[in-house]
């Protein structure tokens, strides 16, 4: 099991990007504007830009805060959409025209870029360290198992919404360009994740992965059903195997950890079948570590995407 702890992208990281800044509905708020309800502002909080709805008519001179701090004049609709695909701690996405292309130089180094909640039909990294190209790779986001005759005539492809780069060159003045593409529709991108990976250990191959399903159901008197639905969260539990000596160090970067959105992932080839479910980008809910002997010990860890 390896986990990213991963880097803050904000403006200063972005060194371009196609998805222009401000976008549709992202003027910058003025404290002495007359909003009505349902108007749009961008506004800066900290080091992020976010987007905001006025929840209420007559609203002058009532500052947006972020969620959760959030007052009774504004919603915050998550960071600005250039920024969406960096803040990790909403499940929004960016959203742009194909091709959308990022720049990046985050100033650290990072040896892998984890991507999560995409929409696209296929996306290109290159790393750059100065103006040298030292990597170039490639990923298909469109797939279709098939298995059969009847699976190749009548199977639907289906979109891949995460996919990982690794064993990128790890140099504190490399650059990374992502150019996401797609044939027909505005490309999505929810999440993008760099930082240096971490081995915790071997993960068991037998592991549980579950589904928090948000969708509702409600039935009136005659027992007909009202169906409401929602995303569901993907969950795993596992078993880690630690080596003694790699303990302390484990619970070190687990406690560093607590509350906050990483990058976790058992394999590290998008084509192996229990990639995807293997893959978060969540949090940590859970975790207890059992002495198994003299060696080693076990990682008990429950993972949640967020």
């Amino acid at each position: 099991m390896n986990v990213v702890s991963p880097l803050t992208i904000r403006a200063a990281q972005l060194t371009s990007s196609t998805i222009p800044y401000p976008d549709t509905g992202e003027a910058a708020y003025n404290a002495g504007t007359n909003y009505a309800l349902g108007d749009t502002v961008a506004f800066q909080i900290g080091d992020l830009i976010h987007k905001f709805k006025s929840k209420q008519g007559s609203n002058q001179g009532h500052t947006p805060e972020a969620y959760p701090n959030e007052n009774s004049w504004w919603l915050d609709l998550g960071a600005a959409n250039r920024f969406n695909m960096f803040q990790l701690e909403r499940n929004t996405q960016s959203e742009g025209a194909s091709p959308l292309i990022v720049q990046i130089t985050p100033g650290e180094r990072f040896g892998a870029i984890g991507l999560g909640n995409v929409e696209a039909d296929s996306v290109q990294l290159q790393v750059y360290n100065g103006a040298s190209l030292i990597y170039d790779e490639t990923k298909d986001l469109i797939d279709r198992t098939v298995l059969s005759w009847g699976d190749y005539f009548y199977q639907p492809f289906r979109q891949i919404k995460n996919t990982l780069f690794t064993d990128l060159p790890i140099l504190t003045t490399a650059k990374a360009k992502l150019t996401f593409t797609r044939s027909s529709g505005n490309v999505k991108v929810g999440f993008v994740v760099m930082g240096v990976p971490f081995n915790l250990g071997i993960t068991d191959q037998k592991f549980k992965a579950e589904a928090l399903n948000f969708s509702e159901i409600e039935r009136d008197e005659f027992a007909e059903a009202k169906l409401t639905p929602r995303r569901d969260i993907p969950k795993t539990t596992q078993t880690v195997l630690i080596e003694k000596a790699k303990l302390n160090q484990v619970r070190g970067i687990l406690s560093d950890l607590n509350a906050k959105v990483a990058l976790w992932y058992a394999l590290s080839d998008p084509l192996l079948d229990y990639f995807d479910t293997a893959f978060i980008i969540g949090l940590y809910k859970r975790r207890d570590i059992d002495i198994g002997g003299p060696a080693h010990a076990f990682l008990n860890l429950e993972l949640e995407q967020i």
